[in-house]
């Protein structure tokens, strides 16, 4: 049933059931469910990079515990020559995660280790990516990538923005940045802009 929408004999009456309820009546265990999002330091310039730094996080919304957790990410295209884009693994981040980078196809790959168990509404942060914008901007920028947990569903993200669309956000920021004009939050909503889950706006 699609919008699976369950009900159950109880008494004289049929009641809702939740799914994950009437799964474990038949001895499957409920499925784990993780998506991601991203956590966002505060954006800064470096000479005439614009350098943005962020955390990919993974959150556990489903009703048990949840282990191998994997975490990939694409670096498609960037919108300039003397932009880049890499990963860090943090000091914490190695005691629970094991990692690669496949150089020539600009993806980093996790995957959790054994001992790594997560909780229902909890959060863990596999990777920090460090994405530095340099004009002049001629291309759009595009990054890929999915979460998941084991064989059950992935979920995928892209980020992109055209070339017009970071020139704007760029020139902006400077301008704010040699004013010190910034309002509260306005950093980050200025970038926000540029790195943010397109895939979203297209479900």
């Amino acid at each position: 049933i699609p919008n699976r929408n369950y009900f159950i004999r109880a008494g004289s009456d049929f009641v809702p059931c939740p799914h994950d309820v009437l799964s474990g009546m038949f001895g499957r265990r409920p499925q784990p469910k993780v998506f991601h999002h991203f956590l966002m330091a505060v954006p800064q310039l470096d000479g005439d990079k614009l350098v943005i730094t962020f955390g990919l996080v993974i959150h556990n919304e489903g009703p048990g515990l949840v282990s191998d957790i994997f975490a990939l990410c694409r670096q498609e295209s960037l919108p300039s020559q003397n932009s880049s884009f890499h990963y860090e693994i943090t000091e914490e981040s190695k005691a629970n995660w094991s990692g690669y980078c496949e150089g020539v196809f600009g993806q980093t790959s996790m995957v959790s280790n054994p001992e790594l168990r997560v909780a229902p509404g909890a959060n863990v942060q596999p990777v920090v990516y460090h994405l530095e914008l340099a004009p002049p901007f001629n291309e759009a920028l595009r990054i890929t990538g999915s979460v998941g947990a084991g064989a059950f569903c992935t979920y995928t993200f892209t980020i992109e923005a055209s070339a017009e669309l970071i020139t704007a956000q760029y020139n902006q920021f400077v301008e704010k940045d040699a004013s010190d004009s910034f309002a509260e939050n306005e950093r980050h909503e200025i970038v926000s802009v540029i790195v943010k889950d397109t895939s979203i706006e297209n479900q």
